[in-house]
């Protein structure tokens, strides 16, 4: 009888850590991606900043400058998904958009 007893209390103990260790692995992955979308922000913000220098530069040689025109062939990534920031672009603002769905930035030209 005392071994029953204290197999199931070995049990039940090794079930409590499990669920704890689970849940500390949840909270460590919600954790992983909101510092993902915390770098997804920054790194947004840091081409916005560099859009701006480009421009900037190029309306130093003439009035009227497209982003397409400017823009290098590759554009940084998501941190978390690995694919292009997508830039588009309008009469007075252009729009940096994350492709995993983690904000925009629009800036005016």
């Amino acid at each position: 009888m005392k071994r029953l007893l204290v197999s199931l209390l070995a049990v039940s103990v090794m079930a409590c850590g499990t669920s704890r260790d689970l849940m500390r692995q949840e909270e460590m992955e919600s954790v992983r991606q909101e510092l993902r979308a915390g770098a997804c922000a920054i790194r947004m913000d840091s081409l916005s900043f560099e859009i701006d220098g480009l421009l900037y530069q190029a309306s130093l040689n003439s009035d009227v400058v497209y982003l397409e025109d400017i823009l290098p062939d590759t554009l940084p990534i998501c941190p978390e998904s690995g694919l292009e920031y997508v830039i588009t672009e309008n009469d007075d603002t252009y729009t940096v958009t994350c492709p995993s769905g983690h904000g925009s930035r629009t800036a005016p030209k």
